[in-house]
């Protein structure tokens, strides 16, 4: 059964790591390594991160097979649960 969006939505907020790649990720297209350092996080804490939000489909690799510069994005449903988590107005 695949998750809802309120789902993925509390996944990612319940870590503040997935929060800020997430949300780090809303800026254009990125390699890990920029990620690691625009958001202050470690590496590892990014690779997982950015492991966790590409199973869940809310990111994706645009070139998967490198083994060096792998380049990530937002996916359509990640924008969507990034529009809910900083939406000024909860109750829209």
């Amino acid at each position: 059964m695949e998750a809802t969006i309120w789902e993925l939505s509390g996944k990612v907020k319940s870590s503040k790591y997935r929060m800020k790649v997430l949300t780090n990720l809303s800026g254009g297209i990125k390699t890990p390594t920029e990620i690691k350092d625009e958001t202050k996080l470690s590496m590892p804490h990014t690779s997982r991160a950015l492991a966790e939000l590409n199973k869940w489909k809310l990111i994706q690799c645009k070139n998967p097979a490198s083994k060096k510069g792998k380049l990530y994005c937002l996916t359509n449903l990640g924008e969507k649960v990034l529009e809910i988590l900083t939406k000024k107005n909860k109750n829209e």
